[in-house]
């Protein structure tokens, strides 16, 4: 069975190891900009923090899930796939499921992230706002749905 005819499941603490990979791997591949000591930290927040505070869903199998959506109320706090594994209809199978959740999703993304802006554009998302990011400076863009 492909990764996206898989239902979305809750992450386990089993998942956390090879979810800092993936994070870590798609924000190197969607944002080249991003400084290595802003990833390495967010890595870690994402097991002691973001996991833990958001709902999040993993697609894949137990210890190697290939993607993940972490929901706080309407926000997509994030929404990753291992660069190996994208555009098989992951991060749509994982959007569904946030959509299923809530009405008026919104989410963030870095303006140089263009797969991620194209993605949210053609599941109906349109830009609300930009700023810079508070930690790295770099032009985020908020988009709602």
């Amino acid at each position: 069975m492909p990764p996206s005819a898989r239902p979305p499941r809750a992450w386990l603490p089993q998942d956390v190891a090879a979810l800092q990979a993936l994070y870590a791997a798609a924000l190197r591949n969607a944002s080249p900009a991003l400084p290595e000591s802003f990833i390495e930290a967010e890595v870690g927040n994402l097991a002691q923090t973001y996991l833990p505070q958001t709902d999040t869903r993993v697609i894949g199998h137990l210890g190697a899930p290939v993607g993940f959506l972490s929901l706080n109320g309407n926000e997509i706090a994030g929404l990753f796939i291992h660069p190996d594994s994208q555009r098989n209809g992951i991060g749509t199978a994982l959007l569904a499921w946030a959509a299923d959740q809530t009405a008026n999703l919104e989410a963030e993304v870095f303006a140089e992230n263009t797969p991620a802006r194209r993605f949210y554009e053609a599941n109906g998302f349109t830009e609300i706002a930009k700023a810079a990011h508070p930690e790295t400076g770099l032009p985020l863009l908020r988009l709602r749905r």
